[in-house]
């Protein structure tokens, strides 16, 4: 996520130039998470390169999610994704999704393209746990919990929920760190 806010903000200072740009992509990317900026986005996605109209895709997928609208949403993700194939980004929230509609076989081969894609991403790691707890496989849930733990500051709300679940497991985190 923190990958998506940097590329956003980058794309902001190179679009400058434009002000009525920049401001439509403030808009999307500040308004996504309060369910708002659909039509910021619409507009970026009209007007933009295939790789900021992905970027633009991924956001309103998330105002989507935030509304209640997870049909609008995936299918926001799935543009993302075929506009940009390498953002892990659209995997991640197109999974994110599928776990909320108990959809583990799409979101489990969501999370798993988004971590083949960044491999260092410790919240997709813990979002692929907990589907996998959803599923009954504990063991990889756990294997993914302790990734989430070793990647995150302790500041992150993901390592922070991964320490809670390896606890409720019986998995000795002590000081944080995950042992076996």
């Amino acid at each position: 996520m923190a990958r998506l806010f940097a590329f956003a903000a980058t794309l902001l200072s190179i679009t400058a130039a434009s002000p009525a740009f920049a401001d439509n992509l403030d808009d999307c990317s500040r308004g996504a998470y309060a369910g708002e900026g659909v039509q910021a986005c619409s507009d970026i996605i009209a007007n933009a390169t295939p790789t900021l109209r992905a970027v633009a895709y991924v956001y309103r997928g998330i105002a989507f999610q935030v509304r209640g609208d997870l049909d609008k949403a995936i299918d926001d993700f799935t543009f993302a994704i075929q506009a940009n194939p390498s953002l892990a980004n659209g995997y991640a929230h197109r999974g994110l999704v599928y776990a909320n509609r108990k959809d583990l076989a799409h979101a489990l081969a969501d999370y798993n393209e988004a971590i083949r894609l960044a491999p260092d991403a410790g919240e997709i790691f813990y979002a692929r746990g907990l589907a996998e707890m959803d599923t009954g496989d504990t063991a990889q849930a756990i294997s993914d919990f302790k990734v989430t733990i070793r990647s995150l500051p302790e500041t992150n709300l993901a390592r922070a929920n991964a320490v809670s679940a390896l606890a409720a497991l019986g998995v000795d985190v002590t000081s944080g760190k995950a042992t076996p």
